[in-house]
């Protein structure tokens, strides 16, 4: 298991080269006035996302979605926002997530009239394919 920071700089990693080559433009821990959002995407002004990355298992997981994540979005006045889920586990919270998290993501999108994303990372311990 890795802290959220080596999570942030791996994704970096992954997509500096694409934005690159697709004009986008990439900043990592800005400061939006309530804190720093993990990732901005643009390009232009009118096209940019706001990117969050979490723990499923961090004790401040939900607020991260909503409070952070959200927060973030009113600050710089964007529309666009994807919540990064890192799964490490199981059971518990990835049970809740995955029953829970669908509806309550449309529904916080619905209250404040923002796109919200999810994606889940699946970063639990596989078996080695020599051993199957």
């Amino acid at each position: 298991e890795k802290h959220e920071e080596a999570a942030q700089l791996l994704f970096k990693g992954i997509v500096q080269s694409y934005c690159q080559a697709n004009n986008i433009v990439v900043n990592r821990e800005v400061n939006l006035g309530r804190g720093s959002v993990d990732f901005t995407f643009s390009n232009g002004y009118r096209q940019r996302a706001l990117v969050e990355i979490k723990k499923l298992h961090n004790g401040r997981f939900w607020n991260g979605l909503s409070k952070q994540l959200l927060s973030y979005l009113k600050s710089d006045e964007c529309k666009l926002g994807w919540y990064v889920v890192l799964r490490y586990k199981d059971g518990g919270l990835s049970k809740r997530w995955a029953t829970d998290g669908p509806p309550y993501v449309r529904s916080l999108a619905k209250k404040h009239q923002v796109q919200l994303n999810t994606v889940t990372v699946d970063a639990r311990p596989k078996a080695s394919a020599s051993k199957l």
